[in-house]
């Protein structure tokens, strides 16, 4: 298969598409210098999000738990960051859980000097629940130093 870009479908005895893929190379974290041999991982099985295959993974995990797996249960609290502390090269789910629909959610990335480094979404209307998801990057590229971070989120 070509590793740039490109299409997978499964295919039941059937006939039946049971899932279908289309990826490309963009697709890949941003703060990675070379995506050579690095596998897409889907992150959650019922999310069409993808993310890079974890440098500590070997950048793939062939019969295996996706590196980049997480959960799909939302506490009773309305918005978990998981993991809480992410790794060079990783990234976080910033998962939300609310009791209506129909609200517009504003999510940042502040540093410890109340700087907005990623701006995650803009007015975007959201579900009762969901996920954003930050690389460790930063607006202006590049990776995000190591240190603190608030995950802020407004919602309206």
């Amino acid at each position: 298969m070509p590793d740039d870009k490109g299409d997978v479908t499964l295919i039941n005895n059937n006939g039946d598409t049971i899932d279908h893929f289309h990826y490309n190379d963009d697709m890949h974290s941003t703060i990675l210098a070379d995506t050579e041999g690095v596998s897409l991982e889907r992150v959650n099985p019922d999310e069409d999000k993808w993310h890079s295959a974890n440098a500590s993974a070997g950048y793939s995990t062939p019969g295996y738990l996706n590196s980049n797996s997480r959960p799909t249960f939302i506490s009773e609290k309305e918005v978990v960051v998981a993991p809480e502390v992410i790794q060079p090269r990783s990234f976080s789910q910033i998962f939300y859980h609310f009791d209506h629909g129909g609200m517009v959610a504003n999510a940042s990335i502040v540093d410890v000097e109340g700087r907005v480094i990623k701006t995650i979404a803009t007015n975007q209307t959201i579900g009762t629940e969901g996920s954003f998801q930050w690389d460790g990057d930063r607006d202006e590229g590049g990776a995000a130093r190591s240190g603190y971070y608030v995950v802020w989120v407004q919602v309206f």
